[in-house]
């Protein structure tokens, strides 16, 4: 979710766990989104990270973009240069 916007299921989409560790083989499948890293699901928690991680960029791929797009459109430009691949913005015509 962002906000009310909902850009995933509720099952977990992640193998990592709250505190950093990895789940093994598929058994985050079977697991609520509350079970996973917050990153995983979360803009916010993603972003935070992200900067704890030194990453600038990340890829986004074709099939989410109209929800990424519905998701983050709220979102200032700066931030929204943040998500997004200056490439994939221009590639989708996503103003940013």
């Amino acid at each position: 979710m962002n906000g009310d916007i909902p850009i995933a299921g509720d099952s977990a989409v992640s193998a990592i766990l709250p505190d950093g560790e990895k789940m093994l083989g598929l058994k985050f499948l079977k697991h609520d989104i509350e079970m996973v890293h917050a990153a995983s699901y979360d803009c916010d928690a993603r972003l935070e990270l992200m900067d704890a991680m030194g990453v600038s960029r990340g890829i986004v791929y074709p099939k989410s973009v109209e929800r990424v797009r519905d998701a983050i459109g709220n979102l200032d430009a700066a931030t929204q240069k943040r998500i997004l691949q200056d490439n994939a913005a221009e590639l989708y015509k996503i103003d940013v």
